[in-house]
């Protein structure tokens, strides 16, 4: 679209730019603007008509709004000036601080980031003459989507040598015509902000030269002497390879912030207001009837010549047949411009890889073109009837101007139609490729769940140190599996929503690289696992074999107390029976305990095996104190007895010594006729023997062996000695 010139009003500067110049607007409210305009020799350049709508870059912060466009006149809602204005004044102090340059960068890449996010695609044509930088450090990026076109042209036509200073700002894989990306922005961004530094462009030098350096991309060796960090960031930036770059703005940005905590100097505010106090010497003075050109300049710099104005104020008389040339001519524009919209969708929408896209673009561009030049035609034509003096000359022009009407109208229903087969075509492939994507993420979905980690059985050693240490090894593989899954998931969900290809086959490289870092993941699981089962193993065996042990002391203590001699109730002193029955029981428990430790232990359940142990060992030592009094008493018992014994023996020994002295013969009881001898002799023969069975047991005493056996000597021994006793009396009765 166009505005009349009227609504835009310079500011009386321009700055010359290697194919454009930079002249400051404001529109007719006062608004400041700034506008590029390009010679007449490349206002009808190809790439013009195919850049982005006005309007197409609304919302994106950083990025100028196009306002208004014509085929070489461009006006974008920015303010300020170029950062090349900037640089032509700091030049005189050997350029800008590091710390101007790197927050330059940082907020160059920070609207490169919301460009490619908000899929504007890449920048195509970066150069000091597309950044405005604010006296409040604001920086708005112009010209998104116009292409270096001179650049363009060299790559068709290598004779056609390019503008040095539009060479110095190429980036490696343009010259290459290779696909372009955000890295490729950040690129030229940061040849930009060393530009800044220096206070001269990065490549300097003869054109050949500066093409050697631009295709090997050695824009690092060119580098200054930059602290370290500094020194990565650029490094990383200006790097000759895409995949030698930041893989993403994030990584960029962290980067350039910790370069910026050590770099000196004034920040870009404080040099932007100091560079608002001077003119830069490549800006021109513009005349006060300078006017902002409809499609290319009109006028030299200084030139304050302006288009010839209406003789009067009084709205022109036409006639009917100019009228219908004019008629014919809004006709024939309104198709140019249809044409125009419909071809510049066409590229916008079209894939040229796909085949037939290409042929049927390249048809809707010409027939595009073929649209304009009718409609310039029948402008031409409009104007010759209005200046037409008599009447059939003017139906002549009026003719004409209907018939380049029609060709526009023809030309621009062909244009739309090559452009809706080549999106035809395009969205055909777009489904294609969706598809056989789609079934490329459900294979890389299925292989996400592949080789799920097994649960570990909570080990039966969990609080002995080997096997804490080796599950806290665990539960960090098992933490950095958790988030590799959920990068993993993210990256899946994001594939399946992108409408990006390029996002999408980055989704895709992420998708497959985290896929092979589970895989690893899941084996440093295992292994992990296997240490924790060999820990625990290993515990639990050291652990049994202590509890083996203390079991084993447990019965052999039980087996010395089973073992000991034992008393029967009956035969102990009372004081010892009662001791005697609770070392039964003690005993028992000790045994009771003593084999539920053997079940437990079977089980692993060691809390119970020890709390058996403990108790088992309460009865055994419970056990081994009343045995100890047991035979304490019974030695008491055995002391008193042994005593009594040994005093009734003396007793006894004293008793029989003290017997009468019997007759060695006796007589012979035939001899004694007499009843009275008779008794005699009996009752002496009587004393005898028991006299004599006396003395054996008094012998029995002195050979006693125990206690038992002295007892019962004693007990014969009364009984024979009262007999003997008595017998001896009757003798002495009966002599």
């Amino acid at each position: 679209m166009s505005l009349p010139s009227s609504d835009w009003k310079h500011l009386r500067r321009l700055l010359r730019g290697p194919l454009a110049d930079v002249v400051p607007l404001q529109d007719a409210d006062g608004a400041p603007h700034i506008g590029i305009c390009f010679p007449e020799d490349w206002s009808d350049h190809k790439a013009l008509g195919k850049m982005p709508p006005p309007g197409s870059s609304v919302g994106v912060a950083g990025v100028a709004e196009l306002v208004d466009a014509d085929l070489g006149a461009l006006v974008y809602a920015a303010h300020g000036r170029t950062v090349r204005e900037v640089c032509s004044i700091t030049a005189e102090d050997g350029g800008a601080s590091l710390k101007a340059a790197i927050e330059l960068t940082i907020a160059m890449v920070e609207i490169i980031d919301k460009a490619h996010t908000a899929e504007l695609g890449p920048h195509r044509g970066l150069t000091p003459w597309r950044v405005a930088l604010a006296e409040d450090g604001q920086v708005q990026i112009m010209g998104w989507g116009l292409s270096q076109l001179d650049i363009e042209d060299f790559l068709d036509d290598e004779e056609a040598k390019p503008s040095i200073n539009s060479l110095r700002y190429c980036p490696p894989e343009r010259l290459e015509d290779a696909e372009e990306d955000a890295s490729t922005d950040r690129l030229v961004a940061a040849l930009i902000a060393m530009e800044f530094l220096l206070g001269e462009a990065v490549h300097m030098g003869t054109f050949d030269e500066v093409l050697k350096a631009v295709e090997k991309g050695d824009a690092v060796d060119q580098l200054p002497e930059l602290p370290e960090a500094a020194d990565l960031a650029f490094s990383t930036l200006l790097a000759s390879y895409p995949d030698e770059r930041h893989t993403t703005s994030e990584e960029c940005l962290a980067d350039l912030r910790t370069a910026l905590e050590s770099a000196d100097g004034k920040s870009l505010v404080e040099t932007l207001k100091e560079a608002a106090e001077y003119a830069s010497h490549e800006e021109v003075e513009l005349g006060e009837k300078w006017v902002w050109p409809d499609g290319e300049l009109d006028a030299e710099p200084g030139d304050d010549t302006v288009a010839e104005a209406p003789a009067s104020d009084e709205p022109e008389t036409l006639s009917p047949q100019a009228t219908r040339a004019l008629e014919a001519s809004d006709r024939a524009a309104s198709a140019a411009k249809s044409a125009g919209i419909a071809a510049d969708k066409g590229v916008e929408l079209g894939l040229r890889e796909v085949e037939g896209v290409e042929a049927a673009l390249d048809h809707a561009d010409q027939r595009a073109d073929d649209a304009i030049g009718a409609a310039e035609n029948a402008k031409k034509a409009a104007d010759s009837a209005r200046e037409a003096k008599d009447e059939s000359a003017a139906e002549a022009f009026a003719a004409t101007a209907a018939e380049a009407a029609m060709a526009a109208e023809d030309a621009a229903d062909q244009a739309k139609a090559a452009a809706d087969k080549a999106i035809e075509l395009s969205e055909a492939h777009r489904t294609q490729m969706r598809a056989a994507f789609m079934e490329r993420l459900s294979t890389l979905r299925a292989q996400a769940t592949e080789g799920q980690s097994i649960a570990l059985t909570l080990p039966k050693m969990a609080d002995h140190p080997p096997v804490q240490a080796a599950m806290e090894q665990l539960e960090s593989q098992q933490g950095a599996l958790q988030a590799l899954e959920a990068n993993l998931e993210s990256a899946l969900t994001r594939a399946e929503s992108s409408d990006n290809a390029e996002a999408a086959e980055a989704a895709i490289a992420e998708i497959e690289a985290t896929i092979a870092q589970r895989g690893e993941a899941l084996e440093s699981i295992a292994e992990a696992q296997a240490t924790v089962r060999a820990a625990d193993k290993k515990a639990l065996e050291h652990h049994q074999a202590s509890f083996e042990t203390r079991i084993q002391e447990s019965q052999e203590r039980l087996s010395a107390l089973q073992e000991a001699p034992a008393f029967g109730v009956g035969t102990l002193p009372e004081p010892a029976q009662e001791l005697q029955e609770r070392l039964s029981a003690c005993i028992q428990k000790a045994k009771e305990a003593t084999e539920s430790t053997r079940e437990a232990l079977a089980n692993h359940d060691f809390d119970t095996v020890e709390d058996a142990l403990v108790s088992s060992q309460g009865h055994l030592e419970e056990a081994t104190r009343l045995q100890a009094e047991i035979e304490k008493a019974v030695r008491s018992w055995e002391a008193d007895r042994q005593e009594r014994l040994d005093a009734a023996a003396r007793s006894f020994i004293e008793q029989l010594e003290g017997l009468d002295a019997l007759p060695e013969t006796l007589p012979d009881p035939h001899e004694a006729l007499q009843d009275a001898h008779r008794q005699t002799h009996e009752a002496l023969k009587r004393a005898r023997d028991l006299r004599a069975r006396c003395e054996e047991t008094r012998a029995a005493l002195s050979q006693a062996q125990d206690i038992e056996a002295l007892e019962t000597a004693l007990e014969s021994a009364a009984a024979h000695l009262e007999e003997a006793q008595s017998a001896t009396f009757e003798w002495h009765k009966a002599k």
